[in-house]
């Protein structure tokens, strides 16, 4: 699952993290070159680019794609609802 996320706050990230840390699957935060694990607050603060990201997240599940981005828009950091689930192929 790719889906495109906004931080631009502490506060997002901190929301961001507590999201992704809840789920069992390995999850990445990109942006440009740099990936850090979006499970550590250490990580996601240290990203360069601090405004938006894509969060990657290695599972094909689409009821838990599902429930994730809901989480995401929950919270206000999703950038879009049109998020990819099932074709993170270059990232197994």
């Amino acid at each position: 699952m790719i889906a495109k996320v906004i931080l631009g706050t502490m506060n997002n990230a901190r929301k961001l993290v507590s999201i992704v840390e809840k789920i069992p699957y390995d999850a990445e935060l990109c942006s440009g070159r740099y990936v850090v694990n979006a499970k550590s607050m250490l990580g996601v603060l240290s990203m360069p680019e601090f405004e938006v990201g894509e969060l990657h997240i290695h599972t094909d599940e689409e009821i838990e794609c599902s429930n994730i981005l809901e989480k995401l828009l929950e919270k206000g950091t999703n950038a879009e609802s049109d998020s990819i689930c099932g074709s993170d192929e270059n990232f197994r």
